[in-house]
Parts: structure tokens; C-alpha cells; sequence
């Protein structure tokens, strides 16, 4: 099955058949034990579902809405730890090659001894203990897919979700072009990524156009992910380092971080700049376009 809109399906068909197969999906990444990308493919798919519940909230049953979106961010909270964990040691080594030349080799060993170590503990205590609660979550989510309902249909059942994704980072946009606080560029993120996944399931309306857009998104939202790892592998050194690393390491790599991180985000406000030109609204009619387009078609 397609994890994509189809044309002659009911929004709760759509939204039940996609819920589900992203549950499955997850699930089947939880069987690699021993494995970080079981635990990256499973959080992949959590956000896959809660941005879909995010396009037709406003026509879901309030309580509805809020127990699935309530039960998806439990069990992510389960997998955070060690999910964070491994994207510290990959943001460290992501950095690392980008300053290669300007550095001695092997730099760093103490943080990424720190690093190494903290990846392991963590995904062995999930891999030990928050494995089956996790699934256990997931699995009531399967069974109660079916229960879900969507009022509206058609483009009235996704309009108001579309339009307040887009609008919403626009506005955090805005927000961290004014303000560079970490917490405005990550807001910023997340509602890019909302929106990236939201375009990815409207795909058919209009292939070439869509990939453009989703493109563009997954370029911004790179940049913002990239700021957000290096921000959390900051704070872990701050919080770990005392005695156990040189203050001269954390010194030397947190200017590096600074360095990295201005031209991310000069990078993506660039982007932003360009992506979040348009009102809302005629972001939204010109997709509706493309949707009624699609509808009207044999095929």
C-alpha cells in the first residue's frame, strides 16, 4: 500500500489505511534488535503519523485526536534517550569531517569517548527495557486505527491542517529571523518537517510539482536538523564534561559548533526567505488546484 493519498478514497479511509501502515511499519523497525536504525525508522514513522493526524485535526473528534497524538508522543518519549544519544555522536562526527582540514587528527578523543560510551548505555537500557512497552503502544494504536474518523472530505477535510502548517512556519520563520534563540530555529523545524510530510502524502495531486516543493522543505529542514543536533551535543558536553574532559576540547569545539551553526542558519533563512514567499492562503488555493485537477481525472 501507498502511504499517499488516493483518488477515489474517503478521507477516513485514507487517513485509518495510512495511520496503520505507518504503525506497521514501525513496528517491523522495533524487530532490529540491536540496532540504532530500528529505533530512528520507528521515531521516523511516529512523526510520519502525528503530522497526518495534524492535516485533519480540525474535523477529528476532539478526544479522538488528542489520544492518538497523546499515545504516539508516549511512545517516542520511550525511544528519546537513545535516539538523542546516537544523533549527538553523529552531529560530533558530522563536525569533525566539516573541520577536517583544520584539525589535528583524531580530535577530540575524550568527547567521543564520552559520546561513544553514552550511545551504547542508552540503546542497550531501551533495547533492555522500553522495547516492549513501546511496542505494546503501538500495537493498541493498530488495533484502534479503525476507530478513526475524519467529518469532512475531500480538500475541506485537509485545508485547514495544510494551511496551518504552513502558516505556522511562517510564522516561526519569521520568529528566528528576529530572535536566534535554539528553541525558535527547532520550533521552526518542526513544523517545516510537519509540512514536509503532509506534501509527501498529497504527492499524486501533481508528482513533479510536489517533489519540487518536498525538495525544497527537505533542504530547509536539513539545515534546521543539523542546527538542533549541534545544539544538543553542546549542552551534553556542558553537562558531562567537568573533570572527565579538558576544558581547552570543550572550548575549541563549542567555537566550532558557533562557526557550523551561523552559516546553518543563515542557510536556511535563506531558504525560508524564498519557500515562505507566498500568503497562506494562496499556497493552500494553488494546492487546491492541483487537488480538484486530480479528482476530475478518469485515471
Amino acid at each position: 500500500m501507498s502511504v499517499q493519498f488516493k483518488r477515489k478514497e474517503s478521507a477516513t479511509c485514507a487517513v485509518r489505511r495510512i495511520h496503520r501502515q505507518i504503525v506497521e511499519d514501525a513496528l517491523k523497525c522495533l524487530k532490529q534488535r540491536r540496532q540504532l536504525d530500528g529505533i530512528h525508522g520507528a521515531r521516523k514513522g511516529i512523526k510520519k503519523s502525528r503530522a497526518l493526524l495534524r492535516l485533519v485535526r480540525s474535523e477529528m473528534d476532539h478526544g479522538d485526536y488528542r489520544n492518538t497524538v497523546r499515545a504516539l508522543r508516549d511512545a517516542a518519549k520511550r525511544m528519546a534517550d537513545a535516539r538523542d544519544a546516537h544523533v549527538r555522536l553523529q552531529a560530533f562526527e558530522k563536525l569533525a569531517g566539516h573541520f577536517k582540514s583544520k584539525l589535528r587528527p583524531r580530535p577530540f578523543a575524550q568527547i567521543k569517548k564520552a559520546l561513544r560510551k553514552n550511545c551504547r548505555e542508552e540503546t542497550k537500557r531501551f533495547w533492555k527495557g522500553g522495547t516492549k512497552s513501546t511496542e505494546r503502544l503501538l500495537r493498541k494504536m493498530l488495533r484502534r486505527s479503525k476507530e478513526l474518523k475524519v467529518n469532512a472530505d475531500g480538500w475541506r477535510a485537509i485545508c485547514p491542517g495544510l494551511k496551518c502548517s504552513y502558516d505556522c512556519g511562517q510564522k516561526m520563520y519569521r520568529t528566528a529571523g528576529k530572535n536566534s534563540a535554539p528553541e525558535n530555529f527547532h520550533e521552526w523545524r518542526k513544523r517545516v518537517k510537519d509540512l514536509w510530510h503532509q506534501l509527501r502524502l498529497l504527492r499524486p495531486i501533481w508528482r513533479e510539482e510536489i517533489c519540487a516543493e518536498e525538495k525544497e522543505l527537505k533542504i530547509l529542514s536539513d539545515h534546521l536538523g543539523d542546527d538542533h543536533d549541534l545544539v544538543m551535543l553542546k549542552n551534553f558536553v556542558a553537562e558531562n564534561g567537568s573533570k572527565r574532559i579538558d576544558a581547552k576540547q570543550i572550548q575549541m569545539l563549542n567555537r566550532l559548533i558557533e562557526s557550523r551553526q551561523n552559516k546553518l542558519r543563515v542557510a536556511a533563512l535563506k531558504f525560508g526567505s524564498r519557500f515562505y514567499a507566498a500568503k497562506p492562503t494562496i499556497f493552500c488555493k494553488r494546492l487546491e488546484n492541483y487537488w480538484q485537477l486530480w479528482k476530475r481525472e478518469k485515471k
